[in-house]
């Protein structure tokens, strides 16, 4: 595993307490195929614990471990045994530090390195008593997903129209949104994003189909009404549980993809993207772009058609889409704007993109009141109404 995983850029440390020593070490494994001499003191470096361990002092051991591994800030560590650390500190005489604080300590440390690690040891049974199961997290491994192509029977998305739950919208769209598309909805905070996802929803449990919401923001049933309360509790809307911290984007995206095919689920609402790139461990933060785009392919490969919300600052200086450029990445873009008319605050509404598909290019007033979201006529007695500075449009005069 340490010799797949590593590289020069995610190094990983491989401590040996008082079992063989590395030389030793290196000799057996050059026997097997997955032995690389090219990553040893690159990306593999070996280091020997056993003059610490031997002495019995715990703080020495924890010493040297936080040294080496802030020098060489690895990626994945290795412990080699575990087991062994703890009984050379039992066959001590004296030790500044026990057993229970040097597994605490080890298990902050663990959590601030931000690097996985492997404490391997020899256990009889899973039931022995053992402070060192206090910080181990288990293993799951979350390869990266493969984005197979959907079974379309040859069928063009744009013959099969998904209802958002909003009668005008549809026509906006040119009939509704091509199933198995992404759907970008862009917008300020409480201009109305979670309420359109919430009946793209609903929509769907009323005409049959089953629906999931992965909510990084709130409860999913918080802000978003009744109705979507509803149907999650009658089970036609899935919730997918993002309250874990530190995931990885492959983590996220196996379990949207599982949720999916174990529910045959046809609808997926992801809100936000602000919110989902928080849930992200900070390692993978700096590639958000390319975490976002395996996501979103590894959801159309099942068919499952996705909307996605994004916060925006409402700024009249230009006109974005996403805060991180990756309005690309979608099929379908709506956007939602504040505008400001004769002293009242509306909000504003227009399609941007339907890949492959006409659709309206109409900015429209809409409003939301308890049966959500109402959309009214185009805007067409104002110009400027994106530059935050509107005028009323004068009507040209007749020869």
């Amino acid at each position: 595993m340490m010799f797949a995983l590593a590289t020069a850029e995610q190094p990983a440390l491989y401590f040996s307490v008082l079992g063989e020593p590395p030389l030793k070490m290196l000799r057996y494994q050059q026997q097997f195929s997955f032995f690389d001499s090219r990553k040893i003191n690159k990306a593999v470096r070996f280091i020997n614990l056993s003059d610490e361990a031997a002495a019995g002092d715990l703080q020495k051991v924890l010493t040297r471990i936080a040294s080496e591994v802030v020098a060489h800030r690895p990626s994945f560590v290795f412990v080699d045994s575990f087991r062994s650390v703890i009984v050379a500190s039992k066959h001590a005489e004296a030790s500044s530090l026990s057993l229970q604080q040097f597994v605490q300590q080890l298990g902050m440390m663990m959590t601030g390195w931000q690097a996985t690690t492997f404490l391997i040891g020899e256990y009889t049974s899973d039931h022995d008593p053992d402070s060192v199961f206090t910080v181990a997290d288990g293993l799951h491994v979350f390869a990266p997903m493969q984005a197979n192509p959907a079974d379309t029977d040859g069928a063009s998305p744009l013959d099969n129209r998904v209802k958002m739950g909003v009668p005008s919208l549809d026509d906006m769209m040119g009939g509704g949104l091509p199933r198995g598309y992404s759907l970008l909805v862009a917008g300020p905070s409480g201009s109305g994003k979670s309420i359109l996802a919430a009946e793209f929803l609903v929509e769907g449990a009323r005409l049959g189909e089953i629906g999931i919401i992965a909510a990084f923001e709130q409860r999913p049933t918080f802000s978003r009404g009744r109705a979507l309360a509803d149907v999650i509790a009658s089970e036609q809307v899935k919730v997918v549980d993002t309250r874990s911290e530190s995931l990885s984007v492959d983590e996220i995206a196996m379990m949207l993809v599982d949720e999916v095919r174990r529910s045959k689920a046809t609808r997926l609402v992801i809100d936000s993207l602000s919110g989902f790139e928080l849930a992200l461990a900070p390692t993978f933060r700096d590639d958000y772009r390319e975490s976002l785009s395996r996501l979103v392919s590894a959801l159309a490969s099942t068919g499952v058609t996705v909307l996605m919300t994004s916060e925006l600052e409402d700024r009249f200086s230009d006109l974005r889409f996403s805060p991180y450029g990756t309005a690309f990445l979608t099929d379908a873009i709506i956007v939602q704007r504040y505008v400001e008319i004769n002293g009242r605050l509306l909000r504003a509404m227009a399609v941007v993109e339907v890949r492959a598909s006409a659709h309206s290019n109409e900015l429209r007033h809409f409003h939301i009141d308890d049966h959500g979201i109402r959309i009214g006529d185009p805007m067409a007695d104002y110009d400027g109404l994106l530059s935050g500075r509107p005028t009323a449009r004068v009507a040209a005069e007749l020869d």
